[in-house]
């Protein structure tokens, strides 16, 4: 009989699928709720409580890890890698280090169908599908196990991905691998839902009457700043919009649509499980470099650890306009580097407008403020005068 697997809470489940890459006897799935998020379900007549999915859960281990905690605004020195990559191009070079030294590089892809999901490549052309934001949760239990076995057998992989996959991932490796796993994260502002991606993507094929072929959430051929969406189609056209106007987009970053899990975050910064953290280093021109001011894109890189350090070293004279900077410059507009995204309260309403409503359509509602919504602000505004006059 398949039921939930109820290890943890299923509000701090993160999805990260580290429990069903355990499952020696392949026993655990992961099933889709109703907003359409992957939990993992145990099948309760072959399960022999062993206790493996308890051991590779990451709310349920966190490593200690040496720290370093060093900071740096950063970018590659190739022109090619930083104009295809999403910020300062900084996964790429590490990955290419760890191809020329033999080992193997995990993170997100699309396929097809445009799912998006997590696989391993020993070669720079494989590389190129993992390169660029994904902006919905990957499904990643086969690559994990990939992982697990390679690391363990001694060879060398890098893993990228959310702070709370690259945590079930060294959870999942365990001791007799984790010298031979490199994680990087990303700076996590929450991850959308999958089955609103799908929706979505099967939705925006119907407006333009053509297949997608591939999606690009941070196309920078206008800029860095841009923020532009691109939608490749099978009839040859090319959608191109700016992302904080697309439906999808828009609704991510405003936390309509993320795992309930991201809102009590237990992987940020100080407790992070990876080696680096990294991502887009918004605010960057307040370190007042003028090299930083060709809307060619930067990196915010944090080495978190000493194996993090001693790659970085070697990977160095690969980067450009390196500028140590630290925690409270680099968090100043990258708030999701140290505290978890919170809660949106118009999520209910996205999800029910959406059980009637396209996305587009349940955005729109979910963001346009009604009579009550004003009210509670023209409250909130009148207290805060009313106490302030008392004080």
């Amino acid at each position: 009989m398949m039921k939930p697997l109820d290890i943890i809470p299923h509000q701090d489940c993160t999805g990260c699928e580290s429990c069903v890459a355990s499952c020696g006897i392949s026993c655990i799935s992961m099933q889709q709720d109703k907003r359409g998020f992957f939990y993992p379900w145990v099948d309760s007549d072959r399960c022999v409580n062993c206790g493996a999915c308890s051991r590779a859960c990451p709310v349920l281990n966190v490593k200690k890890l040496g720290r370093v905690d060093e900071i740096y605004a950063c970018r590659a020195n190739s022109e090619e890698v930083l104009q295809n990559s999403s910020s300062g191009g900084v996964f790429t070079m590490l990955a290419n280090n760890i191809l020329a030294a033999g080992g193997s590089v995990c993170g997100a892809s699309f396929n097809s169908r445009q799912e998006v999901h997590h696989e391993t490549v020993d070669s720079e052309a494989g590389l190129i599908r993992l390169r660029s934001s994904k902006y919905v949760q990957s499904r990643t239990a086969q690559a994990l196990k990939d992982v697990k076995r390679l690391s363990r057998n001694g060879h060398t992989v890098l893993f990228t991905g959310t702070p709370c996959q690259c945590a079930g991932a060294r959870s999942l490796v365990g001791k007799s691998g984790n010298d031979n796993l490199i994680c990087m994260e990303v700076v996590c502002h929450g991850v959308p839902s999958p089955g609103v991606f799908d929706r979505y993507i099967s939705e925006m094929e119907q407006k333009f009457k053509s297949k997608i072929v591939g999606i690009n959430f941070r196309d920078k051929s206008a800029g860095w700043k841009s923020y532009r969406l691109t939608i490749r189609l099978e009839n040859g056209n090319t959608i191109s919009v700016d992302g904080r106007k697309d439906p999808y987009v828009s609704g991510f970053i405003d936390n309509l649509f993320l795992r309930e899990s991201c809102t009590t975050c237990r992987f940020k910064h100080s407790h992070s499980q990876a080696d680096f953290t990294v991502g887009d280093f918004w605010g960057v021109e307040d370190l007042k470099k003028d090299c930083y001011n060709d809307n060619k894109g930067v990196s915010l890189l944090c080495v978190n650890t000493r194996l993090g350090k001693e790659l970085f070293c070697r990977i160095k004279d690969k980067l450009a306009d390196i500028t140590p900077t630290d925690l409270a410059s680099a968090s100043k507009k990258n708030p999701c580097l140290i505290e978890p995204t919170s809660y949106n309260p118009r999520t209910r309403r996205f999800y029910r407008s959406l059980q009637a409503h396209t996305v587009e359509e349940s955005v729109i509602r979910a963001q346009r403020y009604t009579f009550f919504d004003k009210v509670k602000i023209s409250m909130k505004y009148r207290l805060g005068r009313l106490f302030y006059a008392k004080s």
